[in-house]
C-alpha cells in the first residue's frame, strides 16, 4: 500500500499556545519589572510596492511587518527619550497576524487585498509603564493622529493581561485558520520586536526566517537598538 505523506505545517495551535505561555511566564518571573499587555493594532494600508516578496498574498509578507515596525517604533519613542539608546526599556513583543472573522470561524476567508491587523503580547518595563498607561487611557489617540501615523494605522487598543494563556490563544488564532495553515511555511504569520537590524531586509527573499518555536523560547532581545525613525 502506498504511503501518504502529509506536509508538515508546524506545531498545532494548542502546542504553540502552551509553549508561548510557558516561556513568557518564565520571562516575567525572571524579570518582575515586565508587565504584560495585549495590544491590537489595525492598519489602514500596507505599502506593498517595495522589494520582492511572495506574490499571491503580499499582505502577509514583509511589507506588513515593515509597516507595523513603524508603528512600534513610534510607540516606543513616546515611552522614553532617546529610546533607541535604551534597549531594556523597549517593549518586548510577541506579534501575530490576524484577519477579520477568525474569532467566529476557523474557516474565515481572506483575499490577496486583505489588510490584516496585528494582535500582540507586549512586555512593558516598569520604568515606562506610566507612559504606556497614559497612551492606553487615551486609546493611543496622540499616536494614531500623528502626521507620520495617521495614514497607516486606524486604531490601537491595549489592556493589561489577566489570563496569559487565553490572551495568547486569542492573539494567535489566525495560525489555526484552515487556509492560513497552508501558508505557514511560506509566509511570516508571526514576529517579534525589537529585532536586530540584520534581520530587517528590504528583500523578502533574503530575510532570515525564525521558526515560531524559536521565538517562543528565546530570551528577550535586549542587546541591540532599533532604528530611530519614529
Amino acid at each position: 500500500m502506498k504511503k501518504i505523506h502529509k506536509e508538515y505545517h508546524g506545531p498545532s495551535h494548542s502546542e504553540l499556545v502552551k509553549e508561548y505561555t510557558k516561556n513568557i511566564k518564565e520571562k516575567i518571573d525572571s524579570n518582575p519589572n515586565l508587565n504584560p499587555y495585549t495590544v491590537t493594532i489595525r492598519l489602514k494600508k500596507v505599502d506593498i510596492n517595495q522589494g520582492s516578496f511572495m506574490i499571491e498574498y503580499p499582505f502577509l509578507s514583509e511589507p506588513v511587518w515593515n509597516t507595523y515596525e513603524r508603528v512600534y517604533v513610534h510607540v516606543a519613542s513616546r515611552l522614553t527619550n532617546n529610546f533607541s539608546r535604551k534597549p531594556t526599556l523597549q517593549p518586548l513583543t510577541f506579534d501575530f497576524l490576524d484577519v477579520n472573522g477568525t474569532k467566529d470561524s476557523r474557516y474565515a476567508c481572506f483575499t490577496p487585498t486583505t489588510i490584516p491587523h496585528i494582535h500582540s503580547i507586549y512586555l512593558v518595563h516598569d520604568a515606562v509603564k506610566g507612559k504606556f498607561d497614559e497612551l492606553m487611557a487615551e486609546s493611543f489617540f496622540s499616536v494614531i493622529t500623528h502626521p507620520k501615523m495617521a495614514d497607516i494605522v486606524s486604531s490601537i487598543h491595549a489592556k493589561p493581561v489577566t489570563d496569559l494563556q487565553g490572551a495568547i490563544s486569542y492573539a494567535s488564532k489566525f495560525y489555526d485558520n484552515a487556509y492560513a495553515k497552508k501558508l505557514r511555511n511560506d509566509y511570516p504569520l508571526f514576529n517579534q520586536f525589537p529585532v536586530p537590524k540584520s534581520q530587517r531586509r528590504t528583500n523578502y527573499g533574503n530575510r532570515p526566517r525564525i521558526d515560531i518555536q524559536v521565538i517562543a523560547r528565546q530570551k528577550p532581545i535586549f542587546k541591540h537598538h532599533v532604528s530611530n525613525h519614529a
